[in-house]
């Protein structure tokens, strides 16, 4: 519905497009493979010949600094299945580079209660490379942290921890899990991205306890 932008007139002159705040107000945006490839990556051009090359120099580079987003939708078309999840608000912010990118968002998925997640990442080998993670999730009566290393080709390797008061009450964020009717469930797992993007994660050594089922 709307697009406000507010770019770093001085980075212009280091040849960096630096969006210091981006607020998008109602998008609709798709993640999806395509060729084969995530079209949330992009990939760097490839350097014009001498004889085609209009300008001197190095490509510009983009980066987006602080972003706003209220009243959107995500879809993740992916391999393995689709998801459709609401945003009712999302801000992001990642001040330098090298610097640690921090998320707060609340979602909603099915019509369902909104949910909470919060991250907080910092890059270990650039952009493209295994960023350090953390993230907090809370839907429900469910708390859960996840620390580890995730890419933003979408590999993941995390630590989960977890709690929940009544674990059945997430099979509306996550039906195809069955989860059982579990109480005051206490969940320790280490998880792996599947082989397929988008596919259910690969669920390593795991303790779980719970007082009634």
């Amino acid at each position: 519905e709307r697009i406000e932008v507010q770019l770093s007139l001085p980075a212009l002159f280091q040849r960096r497009i630096e969006v210091a705040r981006l607020t998008l107000i109602g998008p609709d945006i798709l993640f999806e493979q395509v060729g084969g490839k995530p079209n949330w990556v992009f990939d760097p051009p490839t350097p014009a010949s001498d004889a085609t090359r209009s300008t001197p120099g190095a490509a510009f580079q983009l980066r987006i600094r602080s972003a706003h987003v209220q009243n959107g939708m995500v879809t993740w078309r992916l391999p393995a299945r689709t998801k459709v999840v609401g945003i009712r608000s999302l801000d992001l912010r990642h001040h330098t580079d090298e610097g640690s990118l921090d998320v707060d968002a609340v979602l909603v998925y099915s019509d369902n209660q909104p949910f909470t997640m919060r991250a907080s990442a910092t890059p270990t080998a650039g952009i493209a490379g295994p960023w350090n993670a953390r993230l907090n999730f809370a839907a429900f009566d469910t708390a859960a942290v996840a620390t580890g290393t995730m890419d933003i080709a979408g590999h993941y390797d995390l630590q989960v921890e977890a709690k929940a008061g009544e674990l059945s009450r997430l099979n509306a964020l996550l039906p195809e899990m069955r989860l059982p009717a579990m109480h005051q469930a206490t969940l320790s797992a280490h998880v792996t991205n599947g082989l397929v993007p988008g596919d259910l994660p690969v669920i390593g050594a795991t303790r779980l306890r719970f007082a009634d089922a």
